[in-house]
């Protein structure tokens, strides 16, 4: 492999490919006129009243409303030229074993309702598309539920094995590596290819954020 395919997408569909990225929120809005629970209680409040401006197709709104409205922004995004879509996490799913009620900051941070359900609804749909998912692992506030992540605060972490980011690192593992509910979703997670001298040459890419999501006051 030479030096000219470093930081290329690894993954076979897209070999060789430059990485063409956006940032993306899966999950329904938070709408005062359309406060659907989909990802479970309490719905978030609404935050429609601050958008900048309106899509000008709704279907961008309804990420949950049904699988179709999910196919058409997927397209959106590969028509436009774009490869991998950036996946705005913010915690681990709730568990049984190991017991975790899982994270709720996407609830009170996250501009849309970017649950690990609809992380999972993007997966299922990046199957059918030429698209890749990076998670990018999002700093926060602590809510009345979860504690805060601070990325800068934990990296590197004094103890690895007790750290939020490990525990968040190992639910993405488990949840789109090693027992996805779907056995294709790991090839949809972006591969970058590294230099010869660093093995495995294929790794799996995650970026954290150390900017920190506040409520307003």
């Amino acid at each position: 492999m030479t030096y000219k395919y470093w930081g290329r997408i690894a993954n076979p569909a897209l070999d060789r490919q430059r990485v063409k990225g956006a940032y993306f929120f899966a999950g329904d809005w938070r709408s005062r006129y359309n406060p659907v629970e989909f990802y479970g209680p309490p719905v978030p409040g609404p935050n429609d009243g601050v958008y900048t401006v309106h899509p000008a197709d709704g279907r961008h709104l309804g990420w949950s409303v049904k699988p179709e409205n999910r196919s058409f922004a997927v397209s959106e995004m590969v028509r436009a030229g774009l490869n991998t879509a950036v996946m705005s996490y913010w915690g681990e799913a709730p568990s049984i074993y190991p017991p975790n009620a899982g994270s709720d900051r996407w609830r009170a941070y996250a501009p849309m309702q970017s649950s690990t359900e609809a992380h999972d609804q993007l997966f299922k749909e990046a199957v059918t598309q030429p698209l890749l998912t990076m998670p990018a692992i999002e700093s926060s506030d602590k809510t009345d539920k979860s504690p805060a992540f601070i990325f800068p605060a934990e990296f590197p972490p004094d103890d690895p094995t007790h750290c939020s980011l490990t525990h968040q690192i190992k639910d993405l593992i488990q949840r789109y590596l090693k027992a996805p509910e779907d056995k294709n979703w790991s090839d949809r997670w972006l591969q970058l290819t590294l230099p010869a001298n660093i093995l495995p040459q294929h790794r799996q890419s995650a970026n954290c954020l150390p900017g920190i999501a506040k409520q307003a006051k």
